[in-house]
Order: structure tokens, then C-alpha cells, then sequence
């Protein structure tokens, strides 16, 4: 069993356009307001604000990834989600239909990405986020279905040996 889990820099990408927002306001607030642009708002007020609201987004973000799990057993991949409420998505080895992953220019900076498993389900599968070596993964995932898939099989020539020679007596 080996148990993974996102890299604390999905914290930072968690809410790329918030967190952005809020590093803008920061660094605007003091040159906006001693050019008299922001004449009623003090700038050490706008610029400990915005700080602040990017402090607690990367908190939450912290906990959301220290609340997200992927273990991958011999039978099956299973993807733990939540810190409130908790959900899980289970997929059978041999269920799976294609596994991929990609990385976006941020990610493959970081050497993070994500791994997508897809299945023949409504569901279409799970993704594993910000993954360190997303490619090791993949590879490692592709391994364990193919060794899920050949005993499985193997199981199956076995019984239908047993079967035959039963029908033999």
C-alpha cells in the first residue's frame, strides 16, 4: 500500500486569482495612497488586509491539502477528500481504462502535475493533484493495474482449469 498526497504548493494554487488580487492591493496600496489616489483609506489599513486575506486563503489552503489523500492498494486506487466532510472515490484496478497525467508551465516548474485515471464510469475516473514526478507516478499506477489485471487472469485460468477437471471426473 502506498499512500500520496498533493504537494503543499497546490496552497498557493489553490485560488490563483484571489491570491493575485491580493498581492496586487498589497503592493498598490502605499504608492496609490501617497500620490492622493486613495485619499479616505490609510494604505497601512488596505496593505494589512490584503495581506491578511492572503494569509487565511493559504491557510485554508494548507489544511485542504494536509485533507486530501491518494493510496494505492493492489486492488484498488482510493482518493480521500475533505476537512469538514469527508468523500471518497474508489477505483478497481480493473476498472481502469487509461492513465495520464500534465503538468501546466507553474507545475512543471515546481516539478509537480497532475495524474488523471480514467474509467469506463459515468464518473470518468479521479485526478491526483499537484503530484511531485507526476511521470513516476504514472508509471508506478500503470504497473499496479497491469499486475492487477495479470492476476486477475491468472485466478481466472485457475478456476477454469479446476472447472475442467471437475467436469472430467
Amino acid at each position: 500500500m502506498l499512500v500520496l498526497g498533493p504537494s503543499l504548493w497546490l496552497a498557493m494554487f489553490r485560488r490563483p486569482r484571489f491570491n493575485l488580487i491580493c498581492w496586487i492591493i498589497a503592493a498598490t496600496a502605499f504608492p496609490l495612497a501617497s500620490s492622493g489616489w486613495l485619499p479616505f483609506v490609510a494604505p497601512a489599513t488596505l496593505a494589512a488586509g490584503a495581506i491578511g486575506l492572503l494569509a487565511i486563503s493559504l491557510l485554508l489552503g494548507i489544511v485542504s491539502c494536509a485533507a486530501e489523500h491518494y493510496i494505492l492498494t493492489d486492488t484498488r486506487l482510493v482518493v480521500l477528500r475533505g476537512v469538514a466532510s469527508r468523500r471518497s472515490v474508489q477505483v478497481r484496478w480493473s476498472d481502469v481504462r487509461e492513465i495520464a497525467h500534465r503538468a501546466s508551465w507553474g507545475q512543471r516548474l515546481l516539478g509537480l502535475g497532475d495524474v488523471q485515471v480514467f474509467t469506463a464510469a459515468p464518473s470518468n475516473g479521479s485526478v491526483m493533484r499537484y503530484i511531485r514526478a507526476p511521470h513516476l507516478v504514472c508509471a508506478s499506477l500503470e504497473q499496479q493495474r497491469v499486475d492487477a489485471t495479470r492476476t486477475r487472469q491468472q485466478a481466472q485460468a485457475a478456476a477454469q482449469a479446476e472447472a475442467q477437471q471437475l467436469s472430467r471426473r
